[in-house]
């Protein structure tokens, strides 16, 4: 059980440690100190995290915001010293604090040192995983995002500028710096596939999900990236709650009780990639078209009849996951079939499985 609480607030060139010490009687702070983000600062973080509260590795709990790539270091540091990091999200970290004026790194620190002592019997430690995937994926999408750019540019220098020579010197240098980075996708799309194919795990995950007609390799490396190859999350709603295409409900007393709608707390990115795969599949999967007209022909927006397309693409691939098969049409309810006529059971929620 963890005695030993330490908050660290990360930011480029900083780190602001707090110590929370818990006895069964009480508990308070008895450290707070400012190291460099650097190899050599983490080393100091550790030493003077052993000095001040004489605590072995097992009693310490090390909890740190995820900060995009400026807190990998410190959790990869003190994962190989053997120490147990949590790396949770900032809000809800933020919305777990109370009510708060003000704020400095000091005290974020301490905050971050409190959720991690209340909420330790939740904790997730970090485990380093293979970068290399989601550091191609990351790195196409930028190039996406500069010819994007380019190529709007492009049309406007096209539309807006008189014909000259200038205009037609920038146009055509606008279009050759896309054509470029079109390359640039293309051969970093062929070493993804490389990537994938080397991989047993990511390739067979790989090949369930794009077997799904609508889902092809944006979409499949996303969902390699954000699950950690399916590892990540327990049950599809969870993904779905991730991807922002799950509904819930707010209900409370007699007063309170709006309509099921969808959150914005979500990968908005993934949740844009996933519309245009749910988009296509409604007009070239036949289980899904008819799910989607069955909907619409019930007086469902066309907004919400989409957004139940992709929360149902979301449960049919982790279903293909899980069963380690690919995409057929009603295949959870040909499985459902099989296997009563074998006699054997399986668990198959209501929710995955596509009767024709």
């Amino acid at each position: 059980m963890k005695k030993v609480f330490i908050g660290v607030d990360v930011s480029k060139e900083k780190l602001d440690a707090t110590i929370i010490e818990k006895t069964e009687e009480r508990h308070e702070v008895t450290g707070y100190e400012t190291f460099e983000n650097s190899k050599d600062g983490i080393r100091k973080l550790s030493a003077w995290v052993r000095k001040t509260a004489k605590a072995t590795k097992e009693d310490c709990l090390y909890c740190a915001e995820t900060t995009g790539g400026y807190d990998r270091l410190l959790c990869e540091q003190l994962y190989a010293k053997g120490l147990t990091v949590w790396r949770e999200s900032a809000l809800e970290i933020k919305r777990s604090s109370g009510l708060r004026r003000g704020k400095d790194d000091k005290t974020d620190s301490k905050a971050i040192a409190e959720y991690a002592m209340r909420h330790a019997d939740k904790a997730e430690p970090y485990r380093p995983a293979d970068k290399r995937l989601e550091e191609l994926y990351l790195y196409r999408d930028s190039l996406v995002e500069e010819r994007k750019a380019k190529a709007t540019r492009a049309k406007e220098i096209k539309a807006t500028c008189a014909n000259s020579p200038s205009a037609s010197f920038m146009y055509k240098t606008s279009m050759e710096d896309v054509k470029r980075i079109e390359g640039r996708i293309r051969e970093c799309e062929k070493r993804i596939v490389r990537l994938i194919a080397s991989d047993e795990g990511l390739s067979r995950n790989y090949g369930h999900v794009t077997s799904i007609k609508g889902l092809s390799l944006v979409n499949g490396v996303a969902l390699l990236v954000y699950t950690a190859n399916f590892t990540k999350f327990s049950n599809p709603n969870k993904l779905a709650t991730y991807y922002g295409v799950a509904p819930f409900r707010n209900r409370s007393g007699s007063s309170v009780n709006s309509r099921a709608d969808v959150r914005c707390y979500s990968n908005r990115k993934l949740k844009g990639q996933l519309s245009q795969a749910a988009l296509i599949a409604t007009l070239y999967n036949p289980t899904l078209k008819a799910y989607h007209d069955r909907l619409i022909a019930a007086g469902k927006p066309r907004s919400v009849a989409l957004n139940n397309v992709k929360n149902k693409l979301l449960h049919i691939i982790f279903s293909l996951v899980v069963h380690d098969c690919d995409y057929e049409e009603n295949h959870e309810w040909k499985r459902k079939l099989q296997n009563s006529g074998t006699g054997k059971t399986e668990a198959v929620s209501e929710q995955n499985c596509h009767q024709p």
